[in-house]
C-alpha cells in the first residue's frame, strides 16, 4: 500500500495477523518514486489521474491532494521474498495494471494465476485496457479464464471488472 495514511489504517486493521508484511511502497515498471493522487475514496487513490470515465461513473470521488511515494517492482518483492509455489498474484492498483505487469521480469514465470482489476472503457488516463493486457499476457503464454467479479457504479453503470488468468499448460 503506498499511501501514507492507507497504509497506517491497514497496519492497525491487520496488526494482529503476525504472518503479514506491510510494505509502504508501490508496485511499477520500474524502481524510483512517483506522484500517488490521493482521492477522497481510498479505493481510487492512483498513480494515473481520474480520467473523465471515472468522473462521470463517481463524480462525488475527487481528488484531494498528492503524495511522493517509493516504487519498486515485482521482480525485486519476488527476489526478496521468494514466494512458496503454486503463486498467485492478484493486481488492484487503479489503472497501474499494465505498469505492475511490466515490472514482474522474470518473476512473471514462476506466477501460475494473476487476478487483476481492470477495464473496457478508461477510467483513469494513459490507463492500458483490458483488450491490451490480455494480449500481452497472452504473449507471455497466459489464458484469460474467467471475470471473477464486476465493479457497478452507484448508476448501475459495469466500470470495472476482475479478471483471472491462468497460465496455459504449454507455456506458450
Amino acid at each position: 500500500e503506498p499511501g501514507g495514511l492507507a497504509f497506517a489504517r491497514l497496519e492497525r486493521a491487520l496488526a494482529g495477523y503476525p504472518d503479514i508484511e506491510f510494505v509502504n511502497k508501490a508496485v511499477g515498471s520500474a524502481e524510483g518514486e512517483a506522484t500517488l493522487r490521493v482521492t477522497n475514496a481510498d479505493q481510487s487513490s492512483s498513480l494515473l489521474e481520474l480520467g473523465r470515465g471515472h468522473l462521470e461513473a463517481y463524480p462525488e470521488i475527487k481528488e484531494t491532494r498528492q503524495e511522493t511515494v517509493p516504487v519498486t517492482t515485482l521482480e525485486s518483492e519476488f527476489r526478496r521474498i521468494a514466494p512458496d509455489k503454486p503463486v498467485l498474484l492478484k493486481i488492484d492498483t487503479q489503472g497501474f495494471e499494465m505498469q505492475v505487469l511490466r515490472g514482474a521480469g522474470q518473476a512473471l514465470g514462476e506466477i501460475r494465476w494473476i487476478v487483476f482489476e481492470t477495464t473496457t472503457e478508461p477510467m483513469y488516463r494513459d490507463e492500458v485496457l483490458f483488450g491490451e493486457i490480455a494480449a500481452w499476457l497472452a504473449e507471455r503464454g497466459f489464458a484469460f479464464r474467467a471475470p471473477v467479479a464486476l465493479h457497478m457504479s452507484p448508476a448501475g453503470r459495469t466500470c470495472q471488472f476482475d479478471a483471472l488468468f491462468e497460465r496455459r499448460a504449454d507455456g506458450a
